[in-house]
């Protein structure tokens, strides 16, 4: 189920987030759009938490509207929930802080799971492959040219079960094998402001 909310998409819940750290990239008050070229690749993510919801929020929209809202305060442009929706929050253009070096040139897709090693619902892994393939097609006819699938540990050393293998082989491997995207294991180097490299995709992941 693809819930895509671009058309009302309000990026003020990333200025700051509760520490006062922006959650994507701003200029004049508003997000920075990417050109289209400049955009090559998709970047996995898991959220490191399954969500709950307000009693008010709860009330208001209903008890799975109201954590599907959460990703409106994500800093990805996908959020891939437990029950299986798929929502796209922001513009695939919109810069997003949410993979340090890979920020400016990635697509960031989160995963709802508390950990690489979490039980998956079916349910959560089918959509997982139904939304990479709608935000593959959407980014081309948007003229966004997916060329490239990155995991975040590789952008952050401090994160290195993000994903781990078993996002990785299920959903990142057969993902980038249908649409053609080249899974580069290496770490990128000088990731975040202070230098610290982030760390490689071991090559025991790959079939």
């Amino acid at each position: 189920m693809i819930l895509d909310w671009r058309c009302t998409a309000d990026y003020t819940p990333l200025a700051r987030d509760a520490k006062g750290r922006a959650r994507a990239k701003f200029e004049r008050g508003r997000v920075v759009m990417r050109e289209a070229h400049e955009v090559q690749g998709i970047c996995f993510h898991i959220t490191g938490a399954v969500f709950g919801a307000m009693p008010s929020d709860v009330k208001r929209h209903g008890r799975a509207l109201a954590i599907q809202r959460r990703a409106l305060k994500i800093p990805a442009h996908m959020t891939i929930f437990r029950d299986g929706a798929c929502v796209v929050p922001f513009s695939l253009r919109a810069y997003l802080y949410h993979a340090n070096a890979l920020n400016d040139r990635t697509i960031g897709i989160e995963i709802e799971r508390m950990t690489d090693a979490s039980h998956m619902p079916q349910v959560q892994l089918d959509a997982c492959h139904e939304g990479i393939d709608w935000l593959v097609r959407q980014a081309e006819a948007e003229g966004i040219h997916l060329r490239d699938a990155w995991g975040h540990r590789q952008s952050n050393g401090a994160k290195p079960g993000d994903p781990g293998p078993d996002v990785w082989g299920r959903i990142v491997v057969p993902a980038s094998d249908r649409h053609g995207l080249v899974r580069t294991l290496v770490a990128v180097p000088r990731s975040t402001p202070k230098g610290r490299d982030g760390v490689p995709i071991p090559a025991s992941w790959e079939p």
